[in-house]
């Protein structure tokens, strides 16, 4: 089964094997993240995961081998740990200019490193890189980094722990 990041926007789409030209798409289309969305959001990035792994499933009783491939809940803690880190000075006083929302830029520099570290982790694990452009974590990162919003950050460290709930939820038995 091979994986093609569709230039359309950011969706995969999985190539069915054989003699059939069907693609199935698992699409989780870019919302920008809000207090009202964001749950919403993480659970569909994960129900398209899941959808996917049942049709690896069914895919798998026509023909020898699945390959059907989530990331572990380890590594996506170690990349919530990473943010969690910055979360921890975002929350603390003075992390911001007075007494706007803007970040000091200190802050927003590890923000900006924090998104190669993203980057980085997608080039080294295929089922990272899956999570990254579906859950559309770069995307996510770059507003905030655009809005350099404490509010912002928090928000988005809020969305990458309910990926974490989800993916555990969703995916019990996990490697």
């Amino acid at each position: 089964m091979s994986y093609n990041n569709n230039p359309k926007g950011n969706q995969w789409n999985k190539v069915a094997g054989g003699n059939s030209n069907k693609t199935e798409t698992y699409k989780v289309n870019y919302e920008k993240l809000n207090d009202d969305n964001y749950v919403k959001v993480a659970e569909e990035v994960l129900l398209s995961f899941k959808k996917e792994e049942e049709d690896s499933k069914n895919n798998a009783n026509n023909r020898r081998n699945s390959s059907f491939e989530i990331v572990t809940t380890t590594k996506l803690r170690n990349l919530l740990a990473m943010i969690s880190d910055i979360y921890n000075d975002v929350v603390t006083p003075g992390s911001t200019e007075g007494n706007s929302d803007k970040l000091k830029a200190d802050i927003t520099k590890r923000i900006n490193y924090l998104k190669v570290k993203v980057v980085y982790e997608s080039g080294r694990e295929e089922s990272v890189k899956k999570l990254v452009d579906r859950a559309n974590i770069s995307k996510h990162l770059d507003d905030v980094i655009k809005s350099k919003s404490k509010t912002d950050f928090i928000l988005f460290s809020r969305y990458m722990e309910a990926l974490v709930a989800y993916r555990k939820f969703y995916f019990k038995g996990d490697k």
